[in-house]
């Protein structure tokens, strides 16, 4: 088993689950079931936002890391997709929040 440390213990939890949610392609059902087992307990639609609000955050900051990555003159085949992807996920969360535009 190999747990990799980087960023534990350094950001709000629902940070870390939605870099986990976002990082292992769950389902909107998985990541309700993640969030249930973590909260141990009658998951509140309080908890649920808060981990789409931290899944809109974390999902900005890797769309623009990614992009730096190609201005620093890393692999664009490589960096563009995933910053695209992480750019759909905003689009997508900010659905579920009804956010506006």
């Amino acid at each position: 088993m190999l747990i990799d440390w980087e960023y534990s213990g350094t950001n709000d939890p629902y940070y870390d689950l939605a870099c986990f949610s976002m990082e292992n392609g769950l389902s909107e059902q998985e990541d309700l079931r993640m969030l249930n087992i973590y909260e141990n307990t009658f998951l509140s639609p309080e908890s649920v936002e808060r981990f789409l609000y931290m899944k809109i955050i974390t999902a900005f900051y890797w769309t623009i890391w990614s992009f730096l990555q190609i201005v620093n003159g890393k692999d664009a085949d490589f960096y563009y997709p995933y910053g695209e992807k992480r750019y759909q996920t905003i689009i997508e969360t900010k659905s579920k929040l009804n956010l506006c535009s």
